[in-house]
């Protein structure tokens, strides 16, 4: 991953960066990084020994689950609210699936050697670790059961609603193909919600570039998922949120 020159404040993209306090984020910037990293990109593999933990800005990174046959399927999503590799500070440092770039961008990235050091010297940094760790299992065990219990328009509001969260504005690259593959539906189907969405008024597709047009209705054609899951990360994990984005 290419570096970049990095002023202290390209740290705070994100915001479990920027939510901790002066004292702990200065003690984490000189052990900081910044990288670009490009769509596609194999940022770990199942098994292999993750060495940093990459903390994203502007990109999102997709948690992949490989079955013993090759196929695939997304077991979660990291953007600028989180990182990927922060357990490995508390257990073993193997990934336990494969993680790869969604969407191009910035990541600031700790080694987890620095990452160990911050939480042992920083316990503001700990705490604020580890209640991220909490929220990201609320998220995952919620999102299992959405799989099982609402339908795929409803699910993919949601996905379409966390996207728009992670961006700086209202339109962002998501191809229907790759929202079929992250709900695990019929890329038919995909087709069908989005044009019922466009000709409802609530977003706008055209090849590979999604639109959110009105962020109210699509938060009310969307399942009660994503406001659970907003409301343990703001309990959770308040000054994450502050301000939101969009």
């Amino acid at each position: 991953m290419p570096e970049l020159s990095q002023p202290a404040d390209l740290h705070r993209r994100n915001r479990l960066l920027a939510a901790l306090p002066p004292d702990a984020f200065a003690f984490l910037v000189e052990r900081l990084t910044v990288a670009e990293v490009a769509t596609g990109q194999m940022i770990y593999e199942e098994d292999q020994t993750i060495t940093h933990a990459v903390f994203p800005h502007d990109c999102t990174l997709s948690v992949v689950a490989v079955m013993a046959d090759g196929r695939s399927a997304e077991a979660g999503s990291i953007g600028n609210e989180g990182g990927f590799g922060i357990a490995s500070g508390f257990a073993d440092r193997r990934a336990t699936n494969r993680c790869v770039v969604q969407v191009a961008g910035a990541a600031s990235l700790l080694p987890i050697e620095r990452l160990n050091e911050a939480m042992a010297q920083q316990g503001v940094i700990r705490d604020l670790l580890m209640r991220y760790v909490k929220a990201v299992l609320y998220k995952t065990q919620r999102y299992v059961a959405c799989s099982s219990v609402h339908t795929a328009d409803m699910r993919c509001c949601r996905r379409l609603l966390m996207m728009h969260d992670r961006v700086p504005d209202d339109t962002f690259a998501l191809t229907q193909d790759e929202l079929a593959r992250i709900l695990g539906v019929r890329r038919a189907t995909i087709g069908q919600i989005c044009a019922g969405l466009q000709e409802a008024g609530i977003i706008r597709y055209s090849r590979g570039t999604m639109t959110v047009l009105d962020r109210t209705r699509l938060e009310s054609a969307s399942c009660e998922c994503y406001g659970e899951v907003r409301r343990i990360f703001e309990r959770l994990l308040p000054k994450t949120y502050e301000p939101w984005p969009n």
